[in-house]
């Protein structure tokens, strides 16, 4: 598959754009993967470290000693749901998009009447 997705030409812009103009860049698995865990440390640490400072200064919970801190372990049990959560919700989205593209596709005509020369919309996606 292309490493380029496609996006829709704007009302205003001018119609002779070239595809050069309209091909964006597909975002790099490294970036992606890397937003993700950056985005599950800060919502663990936040959810950890400032919730839980927020709870004893409402005197919901009692101070934290510094002998038997519990919060390094909720941060790594936070993260781990999270970055788990994150990963199965983008499996989920993949499988789906996958079943919709199929159904899409057959929509088309199947597999062995297609007309040589016509592409499936998964295949005209690409370049």
């Amino acid at each position: 598959m292309s490493r380029y997705t496609t996006r829709p030409a704007l009302a205003g812009e001018d119609m002779a754009a070239t595809a050069e103009d309209i091909l964006e860049r597909k975002p790099r698995t490294i970036t992606v993967l890397g937003l993700l865990v950056v985005t599950s440390f800060t919502f663990s640490y936040l959810s950890t470290y400032a919730l839980s400072k927020v709870l004893v200064k409402a005197d919901i919970l009692r101070p934290i000693s510094t002998e038997s801190d519990p919060r390094p372990r909720w941060l790594a049990i936070t993260f781990c749901v999270l970055l788990g959560t994150f990963g199965l919700v983008g499996a989920a989205a993949r499988q789906l998009s996958r079943r919709h593209l199929k159904r899409i596709d057959l929509m088309e005509g199947t597999e062995d009447n297609t007309p040589v020369g016509v592409r499936g919309l998964r295949d005209s996606l690409a370049p």
